[in-house]
């Protein structure tokens, strides 16, 4: 598994890979991850448990903190030798000889290359150019878009040489894997064309197939279940930040408050805040009733979610929703009832209203997440209602087991070579 983002650094596409290398580790696979080292900002660090198991499987290629010349001679080298001039090839070329030498000893029967960053493919094309027809299938999963393709109000823009020499990379990889994977239909249409995706004649498997986030297994102790009719917590897991503004929620449950003055209503956030929220929550009579928590190992925070009322979810207000944040995965996993702020077309709501396991509003609209923070209230007190949506939620949670989306992986895996 080509990976840069990997236990023991932490963030939600790192949680996603180090979760399906415990699973293949469960199911008695034999897994090594070329990983590298993690950077921004993390939702915790450590080998706590459940990946203490990890740091066995974990290869980072060496010679990767170069600096000065010696770092520049390294990072053009990695650009002549790999083929494709762009950020991170050279941890790209040492990562793929070091697999190369890996396969020598004995070979691998399955290479997976896991955005972000979408540098994952490169170690994988190389590793399949180098080794030819011998090569093993190779699957490429897109978590998300590249950076440089995010849609607005994200924006990371890059020189436009760059840009086309990244596109020519991308392209590249898509085009060449065995099998591409993504999220949700909305993310596969949307990088189909950049991708190289979208012409009639590439093969369906090549096309992409739709598997999702992988689950944990994971399910909460019967204690954890809260029943405090006297109190509203409403809790959000992950980093908020310019994009994904709470401003509208703040408001919204604000005015929910005020008209329940007999529940003790709270907000908890487990990550980043902008500090500029705390002004925004401040404005709208919120100070004391927002709590933040930082660097919360992951179990931890399950079981702190597993005591909220409400798990929210918000997303930038892109025009259209390509993302399929994996908080949504463990939050139906926690089995508590969820509120999804998210684009008014987009995968999380196509996801919510095909399965019916949560709510959902459309971010840009006060009014929206209002009337859902009262009915999320009001279903507390309707005993059929709590019941149909927790049944939802099993079922989705049955959905994205473990065991199962390695099934789905293996599938694919074995429909490649029997296509090859």
């Amino acid at each position: 598994m080509f990976a840069p983002a990997f236990a023991p650094s932490f963030f939600s596409e790192a949680l996603v890979n180090s979760k399906l290398a415990l699973a293949m580790l469960d199911a008695g696979w034999e897994v090594v991850v070329f990983a590298a080292p993690g950077g921004g900002k993390v939702y915790s660090s450590g080998w706590g448990e459940p990946w203490s198991r990890l740091e066995a499987v974990r290869r980072d290629p060496p010679d990767h903190q170069r600096s000065g010349l010696a770092g520049n001679a390294a990072r053009l080298l990695g650009a002549i030798r790999t083929g494709h001039p762009i950020g991170s090839a050279s941890w790209a070329d040492r990562a793929a000889r070091a697999a190369l030498e890996l396969h020598r000893e004995q070979p691998f029967d399955l290479a997976l290359s896991r955005s972000t960053s979408c540098i994952a493919h490169l170690p994988a094309m190389l590793f399949r150019r180098r080794l030819g027809d011998a090569a093993p299938v190779w699957i490429a999963n897109w978590n998300d878009p590249p950076s440089h393709r995010f849609p607005p109000p994200y924006c990371y823009p890059v020189p436009p040489l760059q840009r086309l020499l990244k596109d020519r990379y991308l392209r590249a990889a898509a085009t060449t894997a065995d099998v591409n994977t993504f999220p949700s239909e909305q993310l596969r249409d949307y990088l189909a064309e950049p991708l190289g995706l979208d012409t009639a004649d590439t093969p369906m498997l090549r096309r992409g197939l739709i598997i999702p986030h992988i689950g944990m297994g994971w399910r909460p102790g019967s204690a954890a279940a809260p029943a405090d009719p006297s109190r509203f917590r409403i809790c959000h897991a992950g980093n908020l930040s310019r994009e994904r503004d709470p401003t509208l929620l703040f408001k919204a449950f604000a005015k929910v408050a005020k008209r329940c003055p007999e529940i003790r209503c709270e907000i908890e956030i487990i990550g980043q805040l902008d500090p500029a929220f705390e002004a925004v929550a401040a404005e709208f009579g919120l100070t004391g009733v927002i709590r933040k928590i930082t660097g919360m190992p992951f179990l931890d925070c399950l079981e702190r979610l597993a005591e909220a009322d409400l798990l929210v979810l918000i997303e930038a207000p892109c025009e259209r929703g390509v993302f399929l944040p994996s908080k949504l995965i463990d939050y139906v996993e926690v089995g508590r009832p969820l509120l999804a702020l998210s684009p008014s077309v987009g995968a999380v709501r196509d996801l919510i209203e095909c399965h019916e396991f949560g709510l959902f509003a459309a971010n840009d609209s006060e009014d929206e997440i209002e009337a859902a923070l009262e009915r999320s209230l009001d279903e507390r007190y309707r005993q059929e209602a709590a019941r149909a949506r927790q049944d939802a939620r099993e079922r989705m949670a049955d959905r994205v087991r473990p065991d199962r989306i390695i099934q789905d992986i293996w599938q694919a895996a074995e429909q490649a070579s029997e296509r090859v």
